[in-house]
């Protein structure tokens, strides 16, 4: 997350502390907007972080279903069986979909782990990477089936020819069209 985004989710905590706070009943405004600040940021960390959104109940009983493992692996010294998931959590909880929605993703082209090698390039390939010279057939006997107007407009468009891309109106100005 950006720091402006950090700063725009803050701000937007304190407004709701400022509209939920209670001043007549309540005492302590400051420990409450810290709370609300504090629970808006998190949860906007955790919409940007994931790659398909989640209900906040969905991520609340995932957080809750990790701290199960994590309390079990810590008394226990290894990561409980589908049984003992079960038996911790009172059956209330759907673990293996949970599980498999709260993995986290990781970005194919970003540094990771302690050498800083991208994951792309840490994944063994099945084969050979497609080539390009592939695609460029396709599109070649794509365009060979227009008539030249046409396959002429294209190739000057998006620069197949040279690389360079022309505007419509410096492609109708070579082709004498008003």
């Amino acid at each position: 997350m950006e720091e402006m985004d950090f700063i725009q989710e803050g701000c937007e905590g304190l407004i709701d502390a400022v509209r939920r706070f209670d001043f007549a009943r309540e005492r302590g405004f400051l420990t409450y907007a810290i709370i609300r600040i504090k629970k808006r940021v998190l949860m906007a960390m955790e919409r940007q972080q994931r790659l398909v959104r989640l209900p906040a109940h969905a991520v609340k009983k995932s957080i809750y279903l990790r701290e199960v493992i994590d309390s079990f692996t810590a008394a226990h010294g290894r990561y409980p069986l589908p049984v003992e998931i079960e038996e911790e959590t009172g059956g209330s909880v759907d673990w293996p979909i949970l599980l498999s929605l709260s993995e986290s993703v990781l970005p194919l082209h970003e540094p990771s782990g302690e050498t800083g090698i991208p994951l792309s390039e840490r994944i063994p390939g099945n084969g050979p990477p497609p080539e390009e010279t592939d695609l460029r057939k396709v599109l070649e006997e794509a365009i060979s089936r227009l008539d030249k107007r046409a396959k002429f407009v294209l190739v000057m468009r998006y620069g197949l020819l040279d690389g360079e891309i022309r505007t419509l109106s410096d492609i109708s100005g070579v082709l004498g069209s008003p």
